[in-house]
């Protein structure tokens, strides 16, 4: 017998028509005779079709330019992330339309198309700076910021520069004023009055032959006093775990995907109560142990211990109240369980007392932000993942108080860590009967009520769901995900709790077809400046292949070092570089101009040395670390002052550290990298003589080159330099 349900099913995907694929774009291309284009990267994806059924490709308008073979139009790539490198035919100049097609298993096709145009001999035009992101104050008249262009082949003068804003509501394209002359020119960016937020701007040259080169800066418009400033929370780029790692008694330690890139600020481990919790009471937590001892120097940890994993012996528990949900379905404790909530508080407890080199986990300087879950529930408050009105004596007053209750627990356990949680929007119908209320309003209300700052520090709203789109390769502006009204909780509390994204997928290689679809011509780099703009969020968690992406490398780093040169959120040691051998304070004693952020050039690195921060800066608590980057020599010898002065050449640096000086201490240099305080130092608020009260100190690092006749005939170097408000 066929079921009415059958029939029903069969009928509905009958009659749901197949949806075309979809194919990202590529820019147009200019390149000289005789060349071939660089490895052209676009997505595909469809609906009902696998990635590696889709089928590819690629034809030209112009056969006597580019034929239409495999040699001059050469397919590569794997999965959703494609390739193409076009080879025109040897001594042929002119111009010809790419056309990409993609076709599916349905046999509808999709396409984009690109202009090429090969050039006679020529070189391209070269564009040099500006030198690291600029940040003004509102109100505050922004510079106009300098950088270089030059050509072979065609006079300096003669060379056309355009300037391009990404966010036009902050800097109009009209308020993007080009100066200068010749190889010199500047731009200077006016913005809104009124409108906070970031812009890529970006400056494309061009030269008489029509061959194109670009840049791109972030201009930022922040307050430092604003609401959002003030409350405690983690900030930079965050590299996202996979299952795949160092194997330990069998189990994965999670750590394939650790990166010593200059634009990774830490990594995100995502464990298991049963991980850490294999058997009742009794703890395992190696994977926190080697995560740290393997962290990159200079990175932090983020971790997240979620609850989708539960450990065996936990629903068997005598009297624990258990129900099952969710897709694929899973038996849990419900989160008002007081046995579950009990027992994961002895978890945390436990966890947070648990000794890493030499001192309990919860003051452990590399330790950025916590994200504890909730027991009974998956990703956190999240719907329809878990349907959380249908789990046994739902009520609003009953998951109220077991939100609550957890988050006095995590924030107890660790209470000198920004703590975050998942928090989505969800239903349960029963709105009337609460004053028209949404349940997410109703708790959303009594998180920020209860974590005011005041009684308990404030907390973090967190979801996975960032994705940015344009309409076409390079074309303004983007669209970036979630919506306001799909994200409100965090949108909502973002001046009363800090805001964190982690990345809805990879824009290099995307998971899904609706990935393709929210990404599609975008890039991290678009995503991030969403979160920026409309949530203030300064916390992102990046997946690997987006990291590993060669030409994402350059917005990520952007990125990285606006976040860096942020002022450092109150409880946090990181943030606030000044005193950058970048141009873009003071020049660099003998030209030796280093990256954004960082000191001046050394004999070994070209961007110069980098001083950063990790852990709470609080007098009572103090878990601060200092850490530099990029060193040579031996030795560095970190200073703290109270004051700062305009920048002095120093040698083969700057120096910007004046008033009351205290030498921390000189520390040794191993890997290129040094820090303070290290085993058996005091503190850093110890040795500095931080007030109870707490202050403003400014910090940098000392030491040698390698090769005592670069930048003669000095020898010595300088950090950038670091400032740092410290709380009580």
């Amino acid at each position: 017998m066929i079921t009415l349900p059958f029939l029903l099913v069969s009928w509905l995907a009958l009659s749901v028509p197949p949806t075309a694929p979809l194919v990202g774009d590529v820019p147009d291309q200019v390149i000289a005779l005789n060349t071939s284009t660089s490895t052209l990267y676009f997505t595909i994806g469809d609906a009902e079709t696998s990635f590696s059924a889709l089928v590819v490709t690629a034809t030209s308008s112009n056969p006597a330019l580019v034929p239409n073979a495999a040699a001059n139009l050469a397919l590569g790539g794997a999965n959703a992330q494609r390739t193409l490198v076009v080879t025109p035919a040897n001594g042929a100049a002119g111009s010809a339309t790419i056309t990409l097609t993609v076709t599916d298993a349905q046999a509808l096709t999709a396409t984009s198309a690109f202009t090429l145009t090969v050039t006679q001999p020529n070189t391209p035009p070269t564009i040099t700076g500006p030198n690291g992101p600029q940040i003004v104050r509102p109100g505050e008249a922004p510079p106009a910021v300098s950088f270089t262009v030059g050509d072979v082949e065609t006079a300096a003068s003669a060379l056309t520069v355009v300037a391009t804003s990404s966010n036009t509501a902050l800097v109009p394209n009209a308020n993007l004023t080009l100066g200068g002359s010749g190889s010199n020119r500047t731009v200077q960016a006016t913005p809104v009055a009124g409108v906070r937020g970031s812009s890529v701007l970006r400056l494309r040259v061009s030269d008489a032959s029509g061959a194109i080169a670009q840049t791109e800066v972030v201009f930022a418009v922040f307050d430092p006093a604003s609401t959002n400033a003030a409350i405690r929370q983690p900030s930079g780029l965050y590299v996202l775990d996979s299952d795949q790692g160092t194997l330990v008694n069998g189990v994965s330690m999670r750590d394939a995907n650790l990166r010593a890139l200059p634009f990774v600020d830490g990594y995100v481990l995502r464990t298991a109560w049963a991980t850490l919790e294999p058997t009742d009471g009794v703890f395992d937590f190696t994977i926190v142990d080697n995560l740290i001892g393997a962290l990159p120097a200079g990175q932090s940890l983020s971790l997240i211990v979620g609850s989708g994993t539960l450990p065996a012996w936990l629903t068997s528990l005598p009297g624990i109240t258990t129900w099952t949900g969710g897709t694929p379905p899973v038996t849990a404790p419900i989160p008002w369980d007081p046995i579950a909530q009990e027992r994961h508080r002895l978890l945390l407890e436990a966890l947070a007392n648990h000794v890493v080199d030499g001192a309990p986990f919860r003051d452990h300087p590399r330790l950025a932000a916590f994200n504890a879950g909730i027991p009974g529930l998956k990703s956190g408050i999240r719907d329809p993942e878990v349907r959380i009105r249908d789990m046994p004596g739902y009520t609003r007053a009953n998951l109220e108080t077991a939100v609550l209750t957890h988050l006095a627990h995590v924030s107890d356990a660790f209470p000198t860590t920004p703590v975050h949680i998942g928090f989505w929007t969800f239903v349960d119908g029963q709105d009337a009967t609460h004053g028209g209320l949404t349940p997410w309003e109703e708790l959303r209300q009594a998180i920020l009520a209860n974590f005011d700052g005041v009684a308990r520090p404030r907390i973090g709203f967190w979801m996975e769901n960032l994705a940015a789109n344009r309409p076409g390769a390079e074309v303004d502006p983007w669209t970036g995900l979630p919506n306001t009204s799909f994200s409100a909780p965090l949108f909502l509390s973002q001046d009363a709790a800090y805001v964190g994204y982690q990345m809805l997928g990879s824009w290099a290689r995307p998971f899904n077809s609706a990935h393709v679809d929210n990404d599609l011509n975008g890039s991290p780099e678009d995503g991030m400046e969403y979160g920026f703009d409309a949530f203030q969020c300064r916390y992102f968690e990046v997946y690997v292949a987006d990291v590993d992406f060669a030409n994402y490398a350059p917005e990520l780093q952007r990125w990285h070092d606006l976040l860096l040169a942020l002022p450092a959120s109150p409880g946090n040691a990181t943030g606030g570089a000044f005193c950058t051998g970048d141009g873009a304070s003071a020049a660099c004693p003998c030209g030796n101009a280093g990256s954004a952020g960082h000191g001046c050039a050394n004999s070994a690195f070209a961007a110069g040395a980098q001083l950063g921060g990790a852990g709470a800066a609080r007098v009572l608590g103090d878990t601060a670390v200092l850490t530099a980057l990029n060193l040579t020599g031996s030795t560095c010898v970190f200073f703290q002052g109270d004051a700062q002065a305009p920048p002095l050449a120093v040698d083969d640096g700057l120096g910007c550290v004046t008033g009351s000086v205290v030498r921390l201490g000189t520390k040794p240099i191993a890997s290129s990298a040094s820090s303070f305080p290290g085993a058996g130092d005091p503190a850093i608020s110890v040795r500095g003589a931080i007030p109870a009260t707490g202050g403003t100190r400014y910090y940098q690092c000392f030491y040698r080159n390698a090769v005592a006749t670069f930048c003669p005939p000095a020898t010595s170097n300088r950090t950038n330099g670091l400032v740092v408000t410290w709380v009580p």
